[in-house]
């Protein structure tokens, strides 16, 4: 196994070799040499300009599990990547992720479209044009938004085909979501609260609806019937 962590561009990852079934019998010698390849290529959006801070999230194997690589890898200021792997003929993930608060441009996958990758590869990757989208607001049942001061957070995201589509949700409760229209496993909302201080806790609340369909410019502004349980604890 051999572990990575490089920056400028961010990358992090390991590739392991494995042989079963291996047998030693006295003194010996076995030079290995691992058959690395580099997959490498530009990022760029729907009219192809280049991307940076893009996220490529790959994990595949090859030759029968013999080889298994992993990557989490940064495009550079030119939408720029290149991963050092192994080579891989069935991908578990290689996933395409847009820069962090980008709102254009929307996660996607290459998984199951992509061939096997035995040599050294030029991997151009464009972005898919955008064909519909989500807004709206998100609030308690009293119409004010949830809080997301502090350490509190909200956020909104859409699962389908093994792809997440997430938002962070701001101070007034307004979201946009780019997104390709179909039939989503599930849309949620979950905030996660922290607070320290005189009253300390921390706890969640998620909100979801299952097989929600998008197809194509919509609003959908979402009241949380949201509660407060409050007392006061006594001694006996």
């Amino acid at each position: 196994a051999y572990y990575y962590n490089i920056s400028n561009p961010q990358q992090h990852g390991s590739f392991n070799y494995n042989i079963d079934d291996f047998v030693v019998t006295g003194t010996q010698t076995n030079n290995i040499s691992l058959p690395t390849i580099t997959v490498s290529g530009t990022v760029t959006d729907p009219s192809g300009q280049p991307v940076s801070g893009v996220r490529i999230e790959i994990n595949g194997e090859g030759q029968n599990n013999t080889y298994h690589s992993w990557a989490n890898a940064n495009t550079d200021a030119n939408g720029a990547y290149s991963i050092r792997m192994l080579p891989v003929d069935e991908w578990a993930e290689f996933l395409v992720i847009p820069p962090e608060g980008n709102t254009d441009l929307i996660t996607f996958s290459l998984a199951d479209s992509l061939s096997s990758l035995t040599s050294d590869t030029v991997l151009p990757i464009t972005f898919p044009t955008s064909t519909a989208s989500l807004s709206g607001t998100i609030v308690g049942s009293d119409g004010t938004p949830l809080d997301v001061s502090g350490n509190s957070s909200l956020e909104i995201s859409l699962y389908k085909d093994n792809i997440n589509n997430n938002q962070s949700i701001g101070a007034d409760g307004s979201y946009s979501i780019s997104l390709v229209p179909g039939t989503y496993e599930y849309l949620s909302v979950e905030q996660t609260l922290f607070q320290f201080g005189n009253t300390e806790y921390l706890g969640g609340i998620q909100y979801r609806i299952e097989d929600y369909v998008v197809t194509g410019t919509q609003k959908n502004n979402i009241s949380l019937p949201t509660f407060t349980v409050s007392g006061t604890v006594t001694d006996p």
